[in-house]
């Protein structure tokens, strides 16, 4: 099946009117829920008997075994006039195997004759796991402010620990105070050399 690849994330735009995406975290442990809309352009030109995957890059990554859902609007069209027909026959959703971003599919299908479809509106939802951060880099400084104790050159002890993540604000239960939690996404602890 031919296919049509358009991109919510790339910066404008390509193929896709007004996208949007919301972010929450949901549940203890937290998971991520996201929410893409937007409409996709494919300016899908069929005669005779089509049909195409259109496929939408939707801007964000999400962690293996992640739930979701996902509706594409224009359902079917006909026209009793030229025995004509437009449908979205399925839409689902998966992970771009190049980089793991987040992929709409939708497989569209057209019978009758030539005609063009513009547009098809879409609503994601998907439910993951928060995406893990990766920590990468080096720490140095001058001869000057001295060197690592023996408890980290001779016994291996950890001498910095980094750790990066978000605060997650936590509503106030009845008659209670709300509060924040940080919530880590990657550490790492670091001996000298």
């Amino acid at each position: 099946m031919p296919k049509i690849d358009l991109d919510a994330g790339s910066k404008p735009p390509r193929g896709v009117d007004a996208p949007s995406q919301l972010h929450v975290f949901v549940g203890d442990p937290p998971r991520e829920l996201s929410i893409f809309t937007g409409v996709a352009a494919p300016e899908f030109e069929a005669g005779g008997q089509d049909r195409v995957e259109v496929r939408v890059r939707l801007g964000a990554m999400a962690t293996e075994g992640f739930g979701w859902t996902a509706q594409a609007a224009l359902a079917s069209i006909s026209n009793d006039d030229s025995d004509f027909t437009f449908a979205t026959d399925s839409a689902s959703v998966d992970l771009d195997p190049s980089d793991s971003v987040l992929r709409l599919k939708i497989a569209i299908a057209a019978i009758g004759g030539s005609s063009i479809l513009h547009r098809i509106s879409y609503t994601v939802h998907v439910l993951s796991d928060p995406i893990q951060a990766k920590i990468t880099g080096q720490i140095s400084w001058s001869k000057s402010f001295g060197g690592p104790t023996y408890l980290v050159t001779g016994e291996r002890k950890p001498m910095f620990r980094v750790d990066i993540g978000q605060t997650v604000a936590i509503p106030a239960p009845e008659h209670g105070v709300a509060g924040a939690q940080f919530v880590p996404q990657a550490s790492v602890s670091l001996s000298g050399r």
